[in-house]
């Protein structure tokens, strides 16, 4: 077994368990203290693991020629570093000098170098210098911080020192037999550091050493590591030992305690996923065409659902998840059960390219198993950016975490990684979901359950909801972008892990080869053999492979000679060379066949005659003739492929050219000569069948159609007037009134022998595409074009409108055959902001056209989700008719004025603290224009300064309170963003008596647009007043004043314990709030708290009185004198008696 070898390896789930135990150590006491170690040891205790592992077969390497490490070897030797528990010459607890690998060694995403052995079973790395000293049971258990970057291949307490050295009976009796080595060994790139620990005995109580451990530690030069145990005798604590390797305090696994069998080995591995999805195949029409290329067993080869096709994706192809707001599912069924296969520790990785941003863009399913309510397992972009990660226990819990904002573009490549373990520890906060956003862990959630997942979940997809359920802040709306790099594993992945999935692209190659020849030839002239490297499935090939540019194949013929049996791959993908066979007698058939690509396709190649009608195969064959039509781009010139046309456009002059061998030379000579009449036909190849007319004319003197013909049949035909020259050269010109693929054939007998030919299969782009009948899909209302912001209204923000496009000619005419291609072209529309009108926001239009039928089609889902005057572009939807480029059709007349299609308003109380508003209290309102998606976004366009806001007005939508408004309205102006606030508000009671009531703030602007329906904010409204109370008291001391603020809860007015918002101006002479002739000033004693506030006189020193005015708000102001309201007022009296207790009679009783 090549032990640098993993791809075969299928990682085995353990089982967690947890060790206790409680012993007493003694040790030769010039050694080592007597301990009392009480310690539990994790069987599999890992957060997070980079490394997965499975047992091998035992293959022991000879130590022959490997160096030993002693205590006073060279280069390298045993030190008492790091607190060691002994010091050399006695080995037992030491640790060795850096010791050089040999080459650079992964290991946990780190690169190293060199490497110290610890005589306890260690190896250590970074210039980790921790030591310690060993014991009966394991010294220092994984997980310890000060052992990150170690490896443990077991953990008893081993003593090296040989009997020369010991203070001590040991069975380590000679060097020769009782050693650790080293050595590196092999050749890059698999070469291996092997660290023995050979006939090693354990140091046991009592001053001694027992037992006999064979031990071999191995570091491949591919980043695996390996385990192997020989015949080993157990000595006392053989069953106590770790076995496991650390990383990091949360990256660790410890898969063993207890001397592992004899003769056993174990691979640590990064491992594969159970399943992996690069999304490479070409088409997707069929169950299980979506392939699992982890190379586990079972594969999960997966089926797409709805409209998730394969496209351009991170890496080559990814999987297109079309836009979709319903439960219909547009995604990929992977068939892997979350609650078997993956269970309750899992890691999925992915990239993801959003069609919208991830802020306002909508919420997005990324990937879901929910098959019933309440039980959850999903990640959804939830469309304030956030990831949210979603799993319900199998105690009916729900586990979520949550990222913060991530501000990601529309059409950004992000890689995502989830993370989950349900480990069944006792220890709080074992259990975890994480989330890492382009590497970076994102949000964490600890939890403490002794559930693993659900085991009401389904199988899992990607792209969309998995069923009608919806909960928890998931979403039934699909990803809407594409996905790609899909690696899923049954356990739970550490950072090492999915940083590697993360850098990690697929190598890209040709979907296949196409190889072309011309059906028919003349043999006094080369054949063009023609190899194109495809990027898709489209056949004939449409969308070139150019990366091959560079790389090479090999044609072989069957006759005849190729100029260059080595054709390579220029910049556009394709490889020529001719084949001549002037020999040939009429109607051999010569075949090319092709092999030797250099860079291997992922499907076979197919041979496609004239360029049209390919199939499978390596293989091509052209007869040849000894007379013929041959069509060229100049007089006396080689065959020519006639480029793309446009549709209603008369072509460059071509030349047909009647050519026949001479026998005696085999060159060229002219078949026909003077004016003549040939027969035309055009075959329709993409469509396969022409439109019900002949729509394509040849000039070669005067403008006649000719015949059509559906594909692979060619028998109707037009005579054509043609001027052949001395030399056998017509010139002509061609028009076609259609779009599609179409050949040009040409056939005249002449003194019994057929003059036949045919072009190249060559495109028909439609000239350009023309919109017209857009209304709205609800009432069928036209489009009134408006042309500035004070225009009609069409439609609000996110309802859906309807359109029509035809592809037309050059004059105008439509194309029928536009729609009816083997993978039907369609139309999709950009927009464009009006401009002069302040416009900033220009969202993508949401929606699609229908069936093309006759070079038409419908559209009625369209929607834009912003306000404003847009006019509509439409061209090819794939931006590239057929390979031969796009058509960009002619604009709209203007499409609007959109408006919001709702507001959303959202209130601050007047008393925010206390969450009441007093009657005719100002408070504030935010106001938000929205669209109507499935999650409502902000229309950004709503905005004063380009006059497209409006002015809104504020009403109370509950209309159950007797009371008016004022200060209502919010001017256009006020509108930034699609968001305008105001603080002017008020609400008063038409009566002071009126109870607590709450009102609902409802906004309308002049277009009618209104929050109705939607999210909007509510006031609690309380009629308030402060009451002034008159004190007394003596005038050498200073005098409090009780303050209340009330308010009337139905039957009279209570103190509003709500209330710790009020203040007011202290009173003074100045400002009339003090009237008295006393030297006497006023303070705060205390502000309102729960309704209560304290004014205090300072002492005058003087009888007499002051009468008090507080300056209340106004809306705490009242009747007191039944003549309209009043500010409060209060007597104060200095130089009487306080008379606190206000009683009027007392006796005592004796």
């Amino acid at each position: 077994m090549n032990m640098n070898d993993t791809s075969n390896i299928t990682r085995k789930r353990r089982k967690f368990g947890l060790i206790s135990f409680c012993v007493t150590l003694p040790k030769l006491p010039a050694l080592r203290l007597i301990l009392l170690a009480c310690l539990s040891v994790l069987t599999h205790g890992a957060q997070a693991m980079t490394y997965a592992n499975v047992s091998i077969p035992f293959t022991w390497i000879d130590t022959t020629g490997h160096t030993k490490v002693g205590y006073n070897t060279a280069p390298y030797k045993f030190n008492n570093t790091g607190g060691c528990g002994t010091t050399p010459p006695v080995l037992d607890d030491t640790l060795s000098d850096n010791i050089p690998i040999g080459f650079t060694f992964t290991y946990g995403g780190a690169g190293f170098t060199q490497a110290r052995i610890m005589t306890n079973g260690r190896l250590q790395f970074n210039n980790n210098t921790t030591c310690g000293y060993g014991s009966p049971v394991t010294q220092l258990p994984y997980p310890n911080s000060g052992l990150n970057y170690t490896m443990r291949i077991y953990g008893n307490d081993l003593d090296p020192t040989p009997q020369a050295d010991a203070p001590y009976s040991t069975a380590c009796k000679l060097t020769s037999t009782c050693y650790i080595s080293y050595a590196t060994i092999g050749t890059a790139p698999n070469r291996q550091f092997v660290v023995t620990w050979n006939n090693i005995p354990e140091w046991a109580a009592g001053g001694s050493t027992s037992g006999n451990y064979n031990l071999q530690l191995i570091l491949n030069e591919n980043g695996t590591f390996i385990y192997q145990y020989g015949v080993d005798v157990p000595g006392p604590q053989a069953s106590l030992g770790q076995v496991g390797w650390q990383v990091s305090p949360t990256d660790y696994e410890v898969p063993g305690v207890g001397l592992p069998a004899n003769n056993s080995a174990i691979l640590f591995y990064i491992p594969n996923p159970i399943a992996q999805y690069h999304f490479q195949q070409s088409a997707w029409t069929a169950p299980g065409q979506v392939l699992d290329t982890s190379g586990s067993s079972p594969a999960y080869n997966a089926t797409a659902l709805g409209g998730a096709t394969p496209g351009p994706g991170y890496a080559c192809n990814g999987a297109v998840i079309p836009v979709n707001n319903g439960a219909i599912v547009d995604g990929i069924d992977t068939g892997i059960s979350v609650p078997t296969t993956l269970g309750g520790a899992g890691t999925i990785d992915f990239w993801y390219k959003a069609n919208d941003a991830w802020k306002g863009g909508g919420d997005a399913q990324l990937l879901d198993a929910s098959i019933s309510n309440g039980e959850w397992f999903f990640a959804t972009k939830l469309n304030n950016s956030d990831v949210r990660f979603v799993i319900t226990d199998s105690t009916g819990t729900i586990r979520s975490a949550e990222t913060a904002t991530n501000n990601i573009a529309a059409g950004t490549w992000t890689h995502i990684a989830l993370t989950w373990n349900f480990n069944a520890l006792a220890a709080s906060n074992s259990d975890h979901l994480s989330i890492y956003i382009n590497g970076t862990q994102k949000a964490l959630s600890a939890f403490t359950t002794s559930g693993t997942v659900s085991s009401q979940l389904g199988t899992l997809y990607l792209g969309d909801n998995r069923s009608s359920f919806t909960g928890s802040n998931g979403t039934k709306s699909s990803a809407n972008g594409t996905l790609d790099e899909f690696n899923i594993y049954n356990m739970e992945g550490s950072l090492v892990l999915i940083q590697r999935d993360m850098s990690y692209a697929t190598s890209c190659g040709p979907d296949h080869y196409e190889l072309s020849l011309p059906s028919s030839s003349i043999s006094c002239l080369p054949a063009t053999a023609t190899v194109t490297a495809c990027a898709d499935n489209s056949s004939p090939c449409t969308n070139a492979f150019v990366t091959a540019s560079g790389t090479t194949a090999t044609l072989a013929t069957s006759a005849g000679t190729l100029a260059n049996p080595t054709v390579t791959f220029g910049t556009t993908g394709t490889a020529t060379t001719t084949l001549s066979y002037p020999t040939a007698a009429n109607g051999a058939a010569v075949s090319v066949t092709l092999t030797g690509e250099q860079a291997a396709a992922a499907y076979p190649n197919k041979c496609c005659p004239d360029g049209i009608n390919c199939a499978t195969g390596n293989s091509c064959s052209t007869t040849f003739n000894t007379a013929g039509f041959i069509f060229s781009g100049a007089a006396n010139g080689m065959t020519f492929a006639i480029p793309a046309q446009v549709a209603g456009v008369s072509s460059g002059s071509y030349y047909l050219r009647a050519v026949r061998t001479n026998t005696s030379t085999q060159a060229c000579e002219a078949a026909l000569q003077g004016t003549t009449a040939v027969n035309f036909a055009y075959e329709c190849n993409d469509s396969a069948t022409c439109y019900n007319a002949n729509l394509m004319s040849v000039n070669g003197g005067t403008a006649t159609t000719i015949a059509r013909n559906n594909n692979g049949s060619v028998s109707s035909y037009l005579p054509v007037n043609m001027n052949f020259d001395a030399n056998g050269n017509a010139p002509f010109t061609l028009n076609y009134g259609d779009a599609g693929k179409v050949t040009l054939h040409a056939s005249k007998t002449v003194n019994a022998t057929t003059l036949s030919g045919a072009s190249n299969a060559f495109v028909v782009k439609p000239y350009s595409f023309v919109l017209s009948g857009i209304k709205r899909s609800a009432d069928n209302v036209a489009n009134p074009a408006a042309i500035n912001a004070a225009g009609p209204v069409f439609i609000k923000a996110g309802d859906p409108f309807s359109a029509t496009v035809t592809a037309i000619t050059a004059t105008g005419s439509v194309t029928p055959n536009y729609g009816q291609e083997t993978t039907p072209e369609n139309v999709k529309l950009t927009t464009v902001l009006v401009p002069g009108l302040g416009l900033t926001n220009n969202p993508a239009i949401n929606g699609a056209f229908g069936t093309f039928t006759n070079g038409t089609a419908n559209g009625t889902g369209f929607s834009w989700p912003e306000v404003g005057i847009i006019t509509l572009t439409p061209d090819v939807a794939d931006g590239d008719y057929l390979g031969a480029g796009n058509t960009t059709g002619t604009a709209s007349e203007n499409v609007g004025r959109f408006t919001p299609h709702h507001f959303e308003t959202l209130v601050t109380q007047g008393c925010t603290a206390g969450n009441f508003t007093y009657s005719a209290q100002p408070f504030t309102v935010q106001i938000t224009a929205k669209n109507s998606l499935t999650t409502p976004a902000t229309t950004a366009n709503y905005n004063g300064a380009s006059n497209f806001a409006k002015q809104v007005t504020l009403t109370d939508g509950s209309a159950m309170t007797a009371g008016t408004f004022s200060n209502n309205t919010v001017a256009a102006s006020s509108f930034a963003g699609g968001v305008a606030t105001t603080a002017t508000p008020q609400y008063t009671f038409t009566s002071p008596a009126t109870a607590p009531a709450t009102i609902t703030l409802r906004a309308t602007d002049s277009d009618g647009i209104s929050s109705s329906g939607y999210a909007e904010g509510s006031a609690a409204i309380r009629s308030g007043r402060i009451k002034l109370s008159n004190a007394s008291g003596s005038e050498a001391l200073a005098l409090p004043v009780p303050m209340v603020a009330q308010y009337y809860n139905g039957t009279t007015f209570v103190t509003n314990t709500a209330d710790s918002c009020t203040s007011v101006p202290v009173p003074t002479k100045a400002n009339s709030g003090l009237q008295t002739t006393l030297t006497t000033t006023a303070s705060l004693a205390s502000p309102f708290i729960a309704g209560n506030g304290k004014l205090q006189l300072s002492k005058p020193n003087a009888q007499g009185h002051v009468d008090i005015t507080i300056a209340a708000p106004g809306w705490l102001q009242y009747n007191w004198k039944g003549a309209g309201l009043t500010n409060p007022t209060a007597r104060a009296t200095f130089g009487i008696y306080k008379n606190a207790n206000e009683f009027i009679y007392m006796r005592e009783m004796y």
